[in-house]
């Protein structure tokens, strides 16, 4: 309509000329001006506010001896939360040092220090009763997959090309294993101070007696399984997750293991004991619980992405972390419509 306008007005002569360069101006000055308005940020500022966001990626979980929670996420993200009156209170925060960790794992260690470990090989430690963190790197050019604690304070890291690695200085020095197979450690758990396990790709699984002095590869899990978890609730009797739904169970300590019913096709990223009950989480949004043993899908809100890990509270609640700002509490028994959905909107 207004290239008709235009060409009309050229089309009429020089008086018509000025109308069209006034209709111009007009039009330009309003378009130029117009742009200048002011946008309205107010959902954008309240996005900001938020402790917890949609686009928050949660990975690990730990609990110090006071009850405070903190979780651990990407682009170096912590949350710090406070549990009461079924509710958590969460403040953010955010560890840097050059590019912004991504956390993987977590653990606690005897001491009460907590140690949280990068995709970049990083190892982030925070000495109990206190607020300061500091950062090592493992002596690897190998990933690192996961971390655990022996002890009061010794490091475990294990990872690809079947190694692991420890330190007893918090990341000062670093001593080495590997079971030179051309296969990644994707999990790794200290039962106690004696008995150790880590397993990975190909059913390999792996076994200390002796703190970790030595090590031995076990018979592998059958199928070439490909081990996300373990977990062991004491020396001999233990699990290990897998892609859609695959649990597999000892109770000999490793020498054999038989499959589990599981009902459900989720992939099993793992799993945490609460209050004398053994539960696995995982992919779609899956809660298990082991029942006679098979794992019996619990009530949870129907959530299409991962849970990552979780944690128990003492008044029967349990706190699972996720995928997309995903936080939900859910009590260990109760009907779905008295769970607690959290976290980012």
């Amino acid at each position: 309509m207004i290239t008709s306008f235009v060409t009309a007005l050229k089309g009429a002569g020089k008086p018509c000329l000025k109308i069209l360069h006034k209709f111009l101006f007009v039009v330009s000055f309003a378009f130029l001006f117009g742009c200048e308005a002011g946008l309205n940020l107010t959902g954008v500022e309240a996005t900001l506010n938020q402790p917890i966001r949609r686009t928050d990626q949660l990975l690990s979980i730990e609990v110090d001896s006071q009850g405070v929670v903190t979780v651990f996420g990407a682009a170096g993200l912590l949350l710090t939360g406070e549990y009461g009156d079924q509710a958590m209170q969460w403040s953010r925060s955010r560890l840097a040092h050059g590019l912004p960790p991504n956390f993987i794992r977590s653990t606690t260690c005897g001491d009460g220090t907590q140690v949280a470990l990068s995709f970049s090989n990083e190892i982030w430690i925070r000495p109990p009763a206190s607020s300061d963190w500091s950062n090592v790197a493992v002596a690897t050019e190998e990933q690192m997959e996961d971390i655990a604690c022996r002890g009061e304070n010794e490091l475990w890291v294990a990872g690809a090309y079947s190694s692991l690695y420890s330190s007893s200085d918090f990341g000062e020095s670093w001593e080495s294993f590997s079971a030179d197979e051309d296969a990644t450690f994707t999990s790794i758990q200290f039962v106690d101070e004696s008995i150790g396990y880590a397993v990975g790709e190909f059913g390999m699984v792996l076994k200390t007696e002796d703190g970790g002095q030595d090590w031995s590869l076990l018979e592998p899990i059958g199928d070439d399984f490909y081990p996300l978890s373990v977990y062991f609730a004491n020396p001999t009797d233990g699990w290990v997750s897998g892609v859609l739904g695959i649990i597999w169970h000892t109770r000999d300590g490793g020498e054999s293991w038989e499959r589990q019913r599981v009902n459900s096709h989720a992939s099993i990223y793992g799993f945490f004991e609460a209050h004398g009950q053994i539960f696995a989480f995982g992919d779609q949004g899956a809660v298990l619980r082991l029942d006679n043993e098979q794992w019996v899908i619990q009530p949870s809100p129907e959530v299409p992405i991962h849970y990552s890990d979780g944690v128990e509270f003492a008044d029967g609640n349990i706190l699972l972390v996720g995928g997309f700002g995903l936080n939900v509490l859910l009590p260990v028994s109760a009907p779905t419509s008295t769970s607690q959905v959290g976290g980012a909107q």
